[in-house]
């Protein structure tokens, strides 16, 4: 049984930049690929690992050991595509020499970050780490740092850090270091939640939509992006009115019931920022309707009510749990709101109204639609008709 020698190139450079396939398997093709990469890049550390798993699967050799010397590549955007595709060559390459175990050879933690799924086909029993020395002197710390952030890897990283230290040399300019203080903690909380889960490829799909909507002349891009705004301005004004809260200020206690009083105050507060958000989505989506309207549409007719209705029932929706929160607050602890029962009563009720008549109207208006295009084809049936005759 065979012990393969395993280097992994996760993010394919050897196929982006040798125009090498892989797996590449055996120490010629190895050395070859090797050579090919060196040659495109001499500055890749791939280059490296590769020739340090050929230099290992040579000691083993000469120590009487059956050894193979395989590199697999996954894709240049690293993540669960690029991962999927080394195991899919893992799998055949383990078939094909009939291995029974395996030595990783690795150039830093990314490689090293697939051992856990390595060893669900096969068994690792090491680990060999390739460093590239690098020169000490000043000049050299300096040279390898402007490599670093030329790297096409590294921007990902160094590119919003450096948006967030203009951001926050902006605020320091005009006097919003608070403001932007919590921005900046929120992008990077968001950066990390973006990365954390993979969702680079959501993100990419988002701009793409973008770009394609602003190619079609459509502006609800614009009003979505508003919204996102408006609900996020909406947040942190509502931890500030939560703050300026005396029920807040006269009950510091989050382990008792006062935290679930907390979480209502700030969802009464942000409700209608919610709703308004959503509002100017839903009207984005309107006023792109309004500027692409076909000819079979008519003014009443469905594409135009739907966005209507929803924005009518939005509103109705705010209503309700505007009321319903009150009610639950004022069951909760009394003393934490200013509650009026006929205000809570008078939502409910234009909240049902708003429901009940734009579902009526909205009835009516499908109703008409259906009537008029069923009058139009029997008109075009009958000059079809007439014409025939």
């Amino acid at each position: 049984m065979t012990t393969l020698i395993i280097c992994i190139d996760r993010d394919n450079d050897i196929g982006v930049k040798a125009n090498v396939r892989s797996p590449v398997i055996g120490r010629d093709s190895n050395l070859q690929a090797a050579i090919s990469l060196g040659l495109a890049d001499p500055e890749d550390s791939d280059t490296n690992a590769i020739f340090g798993a050929v230099k290992l699967y040579e000691k083993l050799r000469i120590q009487g050991e059956e050894v193979e010397v395989v590199t697999l590549a996954g894709d240049k955007r690293v993540g669960v595509e690029s991962d999927r595709r080394i195991m899919k060559q893992l799998h055949q390459v383990v078939v094909k020499a009939k291995a029974k175990d395996a030595i990783l050879v690795s150039d830093g933690a990314e490689d090293e970050g697939l051992l856990t799924l390595i060893q669900t086909r096969i068994e690792v029993i090491a680990i060999e780490r390739i460093t590239v020395k690098q020169e000490r002197k000043v000049e050299g710390l300096y040279y390898y740092l402007q490599k670093t952030i030329e790297d096409e890897k590294m921007r990902r990283i160094v590119l919003p850090l450096a948006l967030i230290l203009m951001a926050w040399g902006i605020s320091l300019f005009f006097g919003w270091e608070g403001v932007m203080k919590g921005f900046i903690v929120f992008l990077i909380g968001a950066y990390l939640f973006v990365k954390t889960y993979h969702l680079e490829g959501d993100v990419g799909k988002v701009y793409s939509d973008i770009f394609e909507q602003v190619k079609e002349g459509k502006f609800s891009w614009v009003f979505s992006t508003f919204s996102i705004l408006l609900f996020v301005i909406g947040f942190f004004r509502s931890i500030d009115a939560l703050r300026a809260d005396s029920y807040y200020q006269e009950n510091t206690s989050f382990f008792e019931i006062t935290f679930f009083i907390y979480i209502i105050i700030i969802m009464n507060n942000i409700i209608w920022w919610s709703v308004v958000s959503l509002l100017v989505r839903e009207w984005g989506k309107f006023f792109d309707t309004l500027i692409t309207v076909s000819e079979e549409d008519t003014p009443g007719g469905r594409k135009y009510w739907t966005h209507l209705n929803t924005s009518v029932f939005l509103i109705a929706t705010g209503l309700f749990f505007k009321a319903g929160l009150n009610i639950v607050q004022v069951i909760a602890d009394p003393d934490s709101i200013s509650f009026s029962f006929q205000n809570t009563m008078g939502m409910i009720i234009v909240g049902i109204a708003l429901f009940l008549g734009g579902r009526q109207i909205y009835g009516q208006r499908i109703e008409e639609e259906a009537l008029s295009r069923e009058s139009r084809r029997r008109k075009r049936k009958g000059k079809i008709s007439g014409w025939r005759h």
